[in-house]
C-alpha cells in the first residue's frame, strides 16, 4: 500500500506540473536518471548544468518506464530514438540532451541556478496570462489535430499592454493595463511557482 500511494503521489505531481498555468522551469545538474528525468520531461523549459548526463535506467532495473516518460519522451525525440533511450538505459550527456530536444540550454555548473532564477524573472515580468493560455494550447495541441487547434488559437488571449498602441484593433480587442500585469508577475514571483531547480535529480 505504501508502495502504491508512492506511484499515485508522483504522478499526481507530474499532472499538477504540466496543467500548472504558470511555466515550470526545471534546472538539472548532476545525475537525471528514472523518475527524475519523467520530471524533467514533463516541465515547459529545461536548463542543464554542462556536468549533467540523463539515463530513462528503468529497463536496467528490470521495470517499465513511469512518470510519463512514455508520453513525453516520444513527443520530444521521435519514436525511434525514444525506444533506443528506453530499451537500452545508456547514459548521454548535457550536449546530447539539448541536440536531442531534452532540454534548452546547457550551461556552466556554476551558473544554473543564476541562469535558471534569470529566465524565471523574464517569464515573471512578462504577459503572465497569454503565457498561460499558449502553456494550455502548446499542451493540447498533443491531443488535437490541426483542425480543432486552429480556431482554439483566438480563444481566451489577450493581448497585453507593453506601451505600445494597437490600430485597427478588431472590434472586443482587450487589453490588459500595465499595472494589472504587473500585479500577476509579482504574484508569480512570490508565489515561485513558475521555477523549479534541483541540484540533484533522480
Amino acid at each position: 500500500m505504501q508502495f502504491e500511494a508512492f506511484v499515485h503521489e508522483v504522478h499526481a505531481l507530474i499532472l499538477s506540473v504540466r496543467r500548472m498555468p504558470k511555466p515550470v522551469i526545471a534546472g538539472v545538474r548532476g545525475a537525471v536518471a528514472g523518475f527524475g528525468m519523467s520530471l524533467m520531461m514533463a516541465t515547459d523549459l529545461a536548463l542543464a548544468a554542462d556536468s549533467a548526463y540523463f539515463t530513462l535506467a528503468y529497463t536496467l532495473i528490470g521495470v517499465s518506464p513511469d512518470g510519463g516518460s512514455t508520453f513525453s519522451l516520444p513527443r520530444i525525440v521521435g519514436q525511434k530514438k525514444a525506444m533506443e533511450i528506453a530499451l537500452l538505459g545508456e547514459r548521454f550527456d548535457a550536449a546530447s540532451a539539448e541536440r536531442l530536444g531534452l532540454v534548452n540550454r546547457v550551461v556552466p555548473s556554476a551558473s544554473l541556478d543564476a541562469e535558471t532564477g534569470k529566465l524565471a524573472a523574464r517569464l515573471a515580468a512578462g504577459p503572465t496570462a497569454v503565457y498561460a493560455r499558449t502553456k494550455a494550447l502548446v499542451n493540447g495541441s498533443l491531443k488535437r489535430d490541426a483542425r480543432i487547434a486552429a480556431p482554439a488559437r483566438g480563444r481566451g488571449v489577450r493581448a497585453e499592454r507593453l506601451g505600445a498602441r494597437f490600430p485597427g484593433r478588431p472590434r472586443g480587442f482587450r487589453r490588459e493595463s500595465a499595472s494589472r500585469n504587473s500585479r500577476a508577475a509579482s504574484r508569480c514571483c512570490r508565489s515561485k511557482a513558475c521555477a523549479w531547480s534541483s541540484s540533484r535529480t533522480w
